[in-house]
């Protein structure tokens, strides 16, 4: 089974991506980090093309930050990945954007967990718990203590199925 890994919006989720201790990964590479233009970054084209890439496969998805929203639009497409892991939900970013209904698909697709830094600057883990439970208090949302958006936590994903 490959694991598909959605990273954050900086170039630096790209290593962030590469170092994860994953099994049979595929790093995402965003459009923008290609060409270096930050404006050509778009969530819905981003789902389109991951869609037609991994649509006749059997996937799972780790998604980070902006990832996160990409997922919700692929799921949105029909796509569903067997498993999958969302970790740093940007839930500032998506406040400001105002596309907290996105998350809506949570109430239908329930991944294996969520993991939430305790002081992440883009969403703290009560914020996020609070909100994920909002759409679905089924879901599990794991704290890690840390005052940052960085997620190492590759053997905690490894625990979650074939990650």
């Amino acid at each position: 089974m490959k694991n598909l890994i959605l990273p954050g919006n900086s170039i630096g989720n790209k290593k962030w991506a590469e170092d994860l201790d994953i099994p049979d990964k595929i790093v995402w590479n965003w459009a923008h980090w290609v060409s270096g233009v930050e404006s050509d970054f778009d969530e819905n084209k981003e789902a389109i093309k991951i869609k037609a890439q991994f649509e006749n496969s059997s996937i799972n998805i780790l998604a980070k930050s902006i990832g996160t929203f990409v997922l919700m639009k692929l799921l949105n497409l029909g796509f569903a990945p067997v498993k999958f892991i969302l970790c740093g939900v940007p839930l500032k970013g998506i406040k400001e954007k105002g596309v907290e209904s996105d998350y809506l698909m949570l109430s239908k697709y329930v991944p294996e967990i969520i993991i939430q830094n305790t002081h992440d600057h883009w969403g703290s883990y009560t914020e996020v718990l609070e909100f994920i439970h909002g759409i679905n208090p089924n879901i599990t949302v794991i704290s890690k203590e840390a005052d940052h958006h960085s997620y190492p936590y590759s053997d905690e994903f490894n625990k979650y199925g074939e990650f």
